[in-house]
This record gives C-alpha cells, sequence and structure tokens, in this order.
C-alpha cells in the first residue's frame, strides 16, 4: 500500500492491476478517512436553503462528472482494473491534494484575518463559507485533474 509515492504506483500498475487484499487495504483507508471526517462536529452551517441546494448539485455534478473523465481517462471499456486503480490512485492522490488543501486553509484563514484586522472588524460569516466553499471545490477539482492525468499516464509505455 502507497501513501505518498505516486510513481512507484503507477510503475506497479502498469505491470499488474491491484491485488485484492490491497484493495482491501485502500478501502479501510478511505472508509476510516471518510468516517472520521463525518464525524468530526461543525458548527451549523450559515447557508441556506437557497444557497445549499445548488452549491450541492455543483459538487455532486462535479463527483459524477469527475469520475466519468477518470473512466474516460483509463481507456473507457478497454480500460483496465479501474476500480483498483481508481481506489490506489486516489489513495495516495487525496493526500497529496490534502496536504495543498490545509496549506489554502491556512492561507485563506491569514488572509480573511488580515482583512477583517485592516477594516477593523469581524470576519462575516458568508466570506467563511465562501471560502470554506471554494477552498473544498478547488479540492475536487485538482484532484479529479490530477486522477485523470495519472490515469491517462499509466496508458503510455513506462
Amino acid at each position: 500500500m502507497y501513501f505518498w509515492r505516486i510513481d512507484r504506483l503507477k510503475s506497479e500498475l502498469r505491470t499488474s492491476d491491484v491485488a485484492a487484499r490491497d484493495v482491501l487495504g485502500y478501502m479501510i483507508a478511505h472508509v476510516t478517512l471518510w468516517t472520521v471526517a463525518t464525524i468530526i462536529p461543525t458548527g451549523e452551517p450559515e447557508l441556506r436553503p437557497n444557497e445549499m441546494v445548488p452549491l450541492s448539485i455543483a459538487a455532486l455534478l462535479t463527483v459524477v462528472v469527475g469520475l466519468w473523465v477518470a473512466y474516460r481517462a483509463n481507456g473507457g471499456d478497454e480500460g483496465r482494473d479501474l476500480a483498483g486503480r481508481l481506489l490506489a490512485l486516489s489513495w495516495v492522490l487525496g493526500l497529496r491534494v490534502l496536504a495543498l488543501l490545509f496549506c489554502g486553509i491556512v492561507l485563506a484563514g491569514l488572509s480573511l484575518a488580515v482583512s477583517a484586522t485592516m477594516a477593523s472588524r469581524e470576519i462575516s460569516h458568508t466570506a467563511i463559507d465562501a471560502a470554506a466553499w471554494t477552498l473544498g471545490l478547488s479540492y475536487v477539482l485538482v484532484f479529479f485533474w490530477r486522477l485523470a492525468h495519472h490515469l491517462r499516464d499509466l496508458r503510455r509505455p513506462g
């Protein structure tokens, strides 16, 4: 199981499919991280339903289109081991992009704090929500862009 070294993972994926035991490991890692992320308590969302619905639809469409692009990048119907490759690559790539997201969170927080200080007022909930949605959507877009890149790269001779 790989955690950071995507080139080594891709080298292995070029020669063989993901072993069932590794698929299990990646599934456990994904589900564990997802479960932990969903049970972390958060405050009440400040978005109203008329704001939440379009954002939720955009997020869902981004994931569906992202998976379709990944499927096509893997070769479509002629692609090899889509599920195994998606699990393995998305785990490593997800950790890498998550590190990038944390940097974005720090920068956004500093930016909001500086602007609030300069304007001598509190940071609005709307600004925080906008920053969170922007970072979240950016994470998903970068993730699927890089996933498609790596899947496409696997189809080329190494």
